[in-house]
């Protein structure tokens, strides 16, 4: 029965490390794409369509919350920047028009439609 418990640790122990790598290298992975998609946001300039595009597709895979003051920056750069900019490069472009209302009215908060 000793050797039993005694077996049953040592594999608790190994199984413990091994997991901790684990984790440690995924951590790393994770900290390096998060670092890749920043430099692709920062890198995208906020009057292209790329830029929506690239937004909205964060939004929907959930990974946007790491994001949240990037995004929020180049939302306000792009309204704030002069729209015809953007009319006149996509206007017959409807994915691009519905972008633009999807990622202005994600951010903003739900009590304005009361």
């Amino acid at each position: 029965m000793r050797d039993y418990k005694k077996r049953k640790m040592t594999l608790e122990l190994a199984t413990n490390a091994s997991s901790k790598k684990l984790v440690a290298k995924r951590n790393l992975k994770v900290e390096d794409l998060k670092e890749k998609v920043m430099k692709m946001l920062v890198e995208t300039p906020d009057n292209s369509a790329q830029k929506l595009v690239l937004i909205y597709t964060m939004q929907r895979l959930g990974v946007s919350y790491h994001f949240d003051n990037e995004i929020e920056k180049s939302i306000q750069n792009i309204f704030d920047t002069t729209m015809s900019q953007l009319q006149s490069e996509n206007d017959d472009n409807l994915y691009v028009v519905s972008l633009r209302f999807q990622t202005c009215e994600a951010t903003r908060p739900l009590h304005v439609f009361r």
